[in-house]
């Protein structure tokens, strides 16, 4: 079958991977000059299935005035007269009921579980060493006791609570020793082992030149979709501003893109976009190997070799102002809170993206109300570590040649 992935983050990178491998005539078309040069492109690089908790939530709920009134430090929440900030929010609130939240955690791990299987597949047809590590393992740490508890009782419902263990202070402490050199409060934390960090950029580079059963995904860059071309309401090809192509099915991965480029041709979902950002320094002796998660601020350090990615904060609704502010935070944030694991005098490489967030947090993933057009879009913050889930689900759906 000859199939159209339009987006080269890296859900898309990795759709048009494994449908590739499914025996499938594979085009990717992306707008920018290379792969994971939008969202994808400086995210915060974890592929992390221990910890999937769903933003929608009742402890969320509870906090939902500070968020608004920006007094938490890692989230705020501005406001807009956009109807589809408020209709999302309804729903978003209705998935914060207990059930729903419990039933969404659920489905977070299967989706966890999936994902990591599938890239451990994919792994094992390319040679040794094709996808480089960098961070092993991850580190989630609090500040308090009650926090602690709550950490304990998400990772008992983790994917991978198996290797999963808490960790005292102490031992938090002998994991990054960084976080020994300041009089910032630690009460424990918890690590997993399979958890691990590699940069997005070289993840979609090393999936798009590998031979896949001697073939690759044909690719084109810099080129920009314009419309469907439909034979009886069905999918039969693509006009971009290179010229018309034919495919028996479109895959759309366009994140938080997909409603108005496709707009003609799906009904209005629910993805909203949730802002984050990243910063990208020297990586020093003093780095932590593994890669940290700090709950109370909200942000994430990741080991990329030579670099360190500190990414986090989630934020809708900002002035362009207001969000350079909030970059620049991010990077204060870390300098007093982890002195000493990057470079804070190099020339910062900040990112601003916009993660593409449904109301429960999980990806949409099937085909629209036009025949042969599929979605694969709504990630949010997950995109990395869910990736690989989408992909083989976009597979099931199709079908292998």
């Amino acid at each position: 079958m000859r199939v159209c992935v339009l987006g080269a983050g890296v859900v898309g990178v990795t759709t048009a991977y494994l449908l590739t491998r499914a025996g499938h005539d594979v085009t990717v078309i992306e707008k920018a000059p290379g792969p994971a040069e939008g969202t994808s492109k400086a995210n915060g690089a974890q592929l992390a299935y221990s910890y999937v908790e769903p933003f929608a939530s009742p402890k969320t709920v509870k906090n939902l005035l500070n968020y608004f009134l920006g007094s938490d430090p890692g989230i705020k929440l501005g406001l807009t007269l956009k109807p589809s900030y408020w209709g999302w929010g309804l729903k978003f609130l209705n998935n914060c009921q207990s059930s729903k939240y419990q039933k969404n955690f659920d489905e977070h791990k299967s989706f966890a579980k999936l994902s990591r299987n599938t890239l451990s597949e994919i792994e094992s047809e390319m040679p040794s060493g094709a996808i480089p590590r960098t961070g092993k393992g991850k580190l989630v740490i609090v500040e308090d006791k009650k926090s602690f508890h709550g950490l304990l009782a998400s990772s008992r419902n983790s994917a991978e609570e198996a290797h999963v263990r808490p960790l005292n202070k102490a031992e938090c402490i002998e994991l990054a020793p960084t976080l020994g050199r300041n009089n910032r409060p630690i009460y424990g934390g918890v690590y997993c082992d399979t958890d691990e960090a590699l940069d997005t950029q070289t993840y979609c580079s090393v999936l798009l030149s590998t031979n896949i059963r001697n073939r690759k995904p044909n690719l084109r860059f810099n080129e920009e979709f314009q419309s469907l071309i439909l034979d009886q309401g069905r999918v039969s090809g693509i006009k971009t501003d290179n010229g018309t192509f034919e495919f028996d099915a479109v895959i759309a991965c366009l994140g938080g893109d997909l409603n108005s480029v496709l707009r003609d041709y799906i009904k209005p979902l629910p993805i909203y976009p949730v802002q984050g950002y990243s910063v990208t320094l020297p990586a020093t002796v003093d780095a932590p190997v593994c890669s940290i998660t700090d709950l109370k601020h909200k942000f994430v350090i990741a080991n990329l070799g030579e670099k360190i990615r500190i990414a986090g904060f989630m934020d809708t609704n900002l002035s362009p102002t207001r969000s350079e502010e909030r970059a620049k935070e991010l990077l204060e944030t870390a300098r007093r809170l982890w002195p000493g694991i990057a470079d804070y005098n190099a020339e910062p490489n900040f990112w601003i993206g916009q993660r593409p967030m449904t109301p429960g947090g999980l990806p949409i993933i099937q085909e629209s109300k036009t025949p042969g057009l599929y979605i694969n879009a709504g990630h949010g913050s997950m995109g990395y570590t869910f990736a690989a889930g989408s992909a083989a689900r976009i597979v099931e759906l199709i079908g292998s040649v």
